[in-house]
């Protein structure tokens, strides 16, 4: 069993709590990303990975055809 003291136990939930609802990202003036879907993709499930954000993503193979149908939200 672990102890942990209250400000252990806050920290804790504040941390627990921004993985559910993070907090808001400002408006940096960035622009949309041009290019590909996959490259964004790939950005956002590293974004995801890098701050502890849960992110599923399914890429289709050649193998996987039809497991998904085409326009099917990733």
């Amino acid at each position: 069993m672990v102890h942990l003291t209250e400000a252990e136990g806050n920290a804790l939930l504040i941390q627990q709590a921004n993985k559910i609802n993070p907090p808001a990202v400002l408006d940096t003036g960035e622009v949309a990303d041009e290019g590909p879907e996959s490259l964004l993709q790939g950005k956002i499930v590293k974004y995801c990975q890098e701050h502890g954000l849960p992110c599923q993503c399914f890429r289709q193979s050649r193998k996987a055809r039809g497991f998904l149908v085409p326009g099917w939200p990733d």
